[in-house]
């Protein structure tokens, strides 16, 4: 990413996105932006799991309809099976990601629909429990966030799926973000 800001020759990208930059919007930093929001999160399993959660996400435009960046993304999710309160259960989920990402642009223009993919390093702990017991797990690994929306300059929206490899896979969700741009 240092060499794409550090790049003249890619620095023009932010004339060459139509409509007077991304969007239609320009930044103080030319082709580099910044997008920092709130999610919402959902897990099925034993126990629906429901949460919320936060991201940041620089990233640079490398041509027309490419975008790179980071990630750095977070969500808490809890869930709880109350039928009666001698079998009631409770579950947490708290996940947090760094990842490298890729989107492509799909039209131009100041409303953008966008498909992503970050891969990147994933921590997580699962905490279960009721009137039986508790159980819990955490740990680290390699992971891949899918994701779909639409850009609308200083907004965007999006839904992804966080998918965990390996003992992690059962931390996997869903996710709706809301995001606005920073810089």
């Amino acid at each position: 990413m240092a060499a794409v800001v550090l790049c003249p020759a890619l620095a023009g990208a932010q004339d060459r996105v139509g409509g007077g930059g991304w969007g239609g919007y320009e930044s103080p930093l030319g082709h580099v932006r910044a997008y920092s929001g709130v999610t919402g999160g959902f897990a099925p399993g034993q126990i629906n799991m429901y949460g919320l959660g936060g991201v940041f996400e620089p990233k640079a435009v490398i041509w027309d309809f490419i975008v790179l960046g980071a990630r750095i993304d977070g969500a808490a999710l809890l869930g709880v099976d109350a039928q009666s309160v001698s079998q009631a259960q409770l579950a947490l989920r708290i996940v947090g990601a760094a990842m490298l990402k890729a989107e492509l642009l799909l039209f131009p223009g100041e409303i953008r629909p966008f498909i992503g993919l970050g891969v990147g390093w994933y921590a997580a702990v699962m905490v279960a429990g009721g009137a039986g017991g508790t159980n819990s797990f955490s740990g680290t690994g390699p992971g891949g966030m899918p994701q779909i929306g639409v850009d609308l300059g200083w907004f965007r929206a999006a839904a992804q799926y966080h998918f965990m490899l390996g003992e992690l896979g059962a931390a996997n969700y869903l996710s709706v973000e809301l995001a606005w741009r920073v810089y």
